[in-house]
């Protein structure tokens, strides 16, 4: 028998449906805020804003977000979500070639991952990294869950760094967690000094310097 009797959902199944409803608002709400923050020069949004660019009236912006610093929040959560995606891809791909003892092809991917992180910081008319992670971190929910996943993502480097020096890939007095803040310094660092005298320092120069600080010689390993 069918779940949908007559154009009717059976009661167990309206709780599931009137959840799904929901999410899809709120994510629907969430894209367009995220277009807008990123089309801001000033990364400032009003409610009316989002009211026209989501075609939702205002009350149900705040029914399901309770407030406008909630909703941007959250918003610029999904636009760094959408910013770090190649570098989570190039860590689950360097865990790969460590997995596959495959020296060059993890290097590869660090040296990209670092030019990446770099270049994340400001780009142009775009939200940079910086002011993404200021709205992040404007509310207490948001900033809970961005920690979970630095403090994720940090185990998973850790793991790697310390397997490198297993390999002999990495340099073995390495500091692993000093390491790992300097991956993650990059994009900041590159939102500092992208408008200054300093912005002919770029990605390349970047990977380049890193990886002769922590890259094992080759010639010492067995």
């Amino acid at each position: 028998m069918p779940p949908d009797v007559g154009g009717h959902r059976p009661n167990h199944l309206k709780g599931v449906v009137l959840d799904n409803d929901k999410q899809a608002m709120r994510g629907h709400i969430l894209a367009a805020t995220s277009r807008l923050l990123i089309e801001s020069g000033d990364g400032k949004v009003r409610v009316s804003d989002v009211a026209d660019a989501a075609f939702v009236a205002a009350p149900t912006i705040y029914y399901h977000f309770g407030s406008l610093n909630r909703l941007i929040a959250e918003a610029q959560e999904l636009i760094y979500q959408q910013l770090s995606a190649p570098l989570k891809r190039s860590l689950s791909d360097a865990e790969s070639a460590l997995q596959g003892g495959d020296q060059e092809r993890f290097w590869d991917v660090i040296g990209t991952h670092l030019m990446m992180a770099w270049e994340s910081g400001q780009r142009g008319e775009e939200s940079g990294v910086v002011r993404v992670l200021t709205g992040v971190l404007s509310s207490r929910e948001t900033k809970q869950k961005f920690q979970e996943m630095i403090d994720e993502t940090f185990g998973r480097w850790a793991t790697l760094v310390n397997e490198g020096k297993d390999l002999g890939w990495v340099i073995k007095d390495a500091d692993t967690d000093a390491l790992i803040a300097l991956f993650w310094a990059a994009s900041v660092g590159q939102a500092f000094l992208g408008g200054s005298r300093m912005r002919a320092i770029d990605g390349p120069r970047v990977r380049d310097a890193f990886l002769r600080l922590v890259r094992a010689d080759p010639s010492t390993q067995e």
